[in-house]
């Protein structure tokens, strides 16, 4: 009989070191193993994690983290194989986060996953497509535009930025408000700001684990060639690079093919609702 229980440390003794590949997709992890993280829940860590059990044999595994904020977590790590006992593993971390007050959960999964079809049956709706663009190996990069580091007093603008640039499909699903935007940002080791006549004008994103590179870049379209050129300057040393883009970003995947990048593949994003269960009423006798 498949059962669903938060992750133990009995499970997660049993699961280290074990290679079970990642079907979900975050900025920081493709890799395919879970990351320690996964098996700090029961330890007091930030992630919470479960376990698909079919007579007491782990067969799914699925991990949530929050984003930026309390009120938005994603799905960080997911491997379960496409089959009906799935529907389970994904509905569960909605249904414990909602009671501890978050409204949003996050799902990335790659556009081809046979797991696209059950997360829309348990209210995982699809919001947008992402392409993801590797370049191999340190390329020649364009001239840099100077950038300085993002601080807590540039949200308000690159809010503003935001709601130039991204589709309301996008904006609708990652929050329309400033303090649903800020929630619900990916955390990013490196965030830069490109300022002009004192306006935040291009922000670019970037994480650096193993040598390896990854990169985002929102900006107008005239700071797009520069914002590229200092991720390209500040990744040089290691490689390969990856870019998440979105389809709406012509110019910049443009930019990417001249430089070198090449298209590998494509994500699905997806957001589900939260809802907490409505509590029963309870009747306290009424006294003498």
């Amino acid at each position: 009989m498949f059962t669903v229980c938060s992750l133990s440390l009995k499970e997660a003794l049993l699961l280290l070191g074990r290679n079970l590949p990642n079907q979900a997709r975050t900025r920081d992890n493709l890799q395919r193993r879970p990351p320690m993280a996964c098996f700090a829940g029961p330890l007091g860590g930030r992630w919470r994690t479960w376990v698909g059990l079919d007579e007491g044999r782990v067969r799914g595994l699925l991990s949530v983290r929050p984003r930026t904020g309390p009120r938005a977590w994603e799905v960080a790590y997911l491997s379960m194989a496409p089959e009906e006992e799935a529907l389970a593993l994904l509905q569960e971390p909605g249904l414990v986060l909602a009671e501890r007050g978050a409204e949003r959960l996050f799902l990335r999964l790659p556009a081809e996953s046979p797991l696209l079809d059950l997360a829309r049956r348990v209210s995982f709706v699809p919001y947008g497509e992402e392409d993801l663009f590797l370049a191999p190996t340190p390329l020649p990069s364009p001239p840099p535009l100077p950038l300085r580091p993002r601080s807590p007093h540039d949200d308000q603008q690159l809010f503003q930025l935001y709601s130039l640039l991204v589709p309301p499909q996008i904006r609708q699903a990652e929050g329309m408000s400033l303090q649903e935007w800020r929630e619900s940002q990916e955390r990013w080791g490196t965030e830069r700001v490109w300022e002009k006549e004192r306006r935040a004008q291009g922000w670019l994103r970037l994480e650096k684990k193993g040598g390896r590179g990854s990169l985002e870049v929102l900006a107008t379209p005239e700071g797009l060639e520069g914002l590229l050129g200092y991720a390209l300057r500040r990744l040089r040393g290691g490689g390969p690079f990856l870019c998440f883009a979105f389809p709406f970003q012509e110019e910049l995947e443009r930019l990417l093919v001249a430089y070198g990048f090449r298209k590998v593949g494509e994500n699905t994003l997806l957001v589900k609702e939260l809802v907490a269960r409505a509590r029963q009423p309870a009747f306290i006798p009424a006294r003498a």
